[in-house]
């Protein structure tokens, strides 16, 4: 479904340059090739070229109407032959392949598997049975869309502080010393403190309820059976064939509501906090929430070889 919408999405958006592209391939090819470049060129505008958090749903659009009239440009080309077809199909298909077993939409993760795109695009304008000049604009307009996509998503990243204000060094478990902005260096200092409160040993079995997988680097811990649990119900999926000792041994990272209530817990765990007991909070520096760290009582004490730095750095 995901695939179809970003089809009618590039479709409705750019179907005047597309309709040329398609055309110039059979007739006029420069006039009216360039023509639909241009066209496509000003629907881009501003508008299409964002990207960071604000965009990220939309950031494959103008990506994939490159692509597109760059392939329409070429039709008459790559479609005259039964291996350029199949090498054509496939390199289409790879970007998609990558969102396979994910929860991703289709859109996002297209957009850091663009290589094969890009590979296709060169094969195209290069290609010595055919002109060069349009595929080839075409070309470098796709890469200049991605190169402003690249610099732009700076300063607004995907759940992250804008890239200029990371800037504080934090020691971060076995990620060793890592520059992060001020919120996510106090968010980390918190949760290490917490961690410390309960004796909690790195390399403890982890679970967070719910999208904290971060967290689980933060501790040096090991998550059980994903690092990644989304909400209760994909939570009770995943851990339906996890041991339930190990559960309810575990410690637990808790993002509280945005009313401030806690979410309900996955089924395994229903009686939760029953047996856990609270280490310490921190709050989460891109949406503002509160992190709960839980501990099941009687945790191990640290040995020498399982210590932990319990303040982070704050230079």
């Amino acid at each position: 479904m995901d695939v179809l919408g970003l089809v009618l999405d590039v479709t409705r958006t750019f179907i005047g340059p597309m309709l040329l592209m398609a055309i110039s391939t059979y007739c006029r090819p420069m006039i009216l090739g360039s023509l639909g470049l241009a066209w496509f060129a000003l629907l881009l505008g501003g508008v299409h070229l964002g990207a960071g958090m604000l965009h990220y749903k939309t950031q494959a659009l103008p990506i994939a109407g490159a692509f597109t009239i760059c392939l329409l440009a070429t039709l008459r080309h790559w479609a005259a032959d039964l291996r350029t077809i199949l090498l054509t199909l496939l390199l289409i298909a790879l970007p998609f392949a990558i969102s396979l077993g994910t929860w991703n939409p289709i859109q996002i993760m297209i957009l850091s598997a663009l290589a094969p795109w890009g590979a296709l695009m060169g094969l195209l304008s290069f290609a010595s049975q055919q002109p060069r000049l349009l595929p080839g604009l075409i070309s470098l307009l796709f890469c200049t869309i991605v190169f402003v996509q690249i610099v732009s998503n700076g300063s607004d990243p995907y759940r992250m502080r804008p890239i200029s204000e990371q800037v504080e060094l934090t020691e971060i478990g076995q990620l060793g010393t890592v520059r992060v902005d001020p919120k996510t260096a106090a968010m980390v200092r918190d949760l290490q403190r917490a961690a410390a409160n309960c004796n909690i040993a790195i390399f403890s079995p982890f679970l967070d309820f719910y999208d904290l997988p971060g967290v689980a680097l933060i501790l040096d811990a090991v998550p059980v059976e994903s690092p990644w649990l989304l909400d209760p119900q994909y939570a009770a999926q995943v851990l339906k064939r996890a041991d339930t000792a190990l559960l309810h041994k575990s410690i637990v990272a808790m993002k509280l509501q945005t009313d401030g209530k806690r979410p309900p817990p996955p089924l395994q765990l229903q009686e939760f906090p029953a047996g856990f007991r609270l280490c310490g909070s921190a709050i989460g520096p891109w949406d503002s929430r509160k992190i709960e760290l839980w501990a099941p009582y009687g945790s191990a004490p640290q040995t020498p070889n399982h210590q932990r730095n319990s303040g982070g750095s704050d230079s």
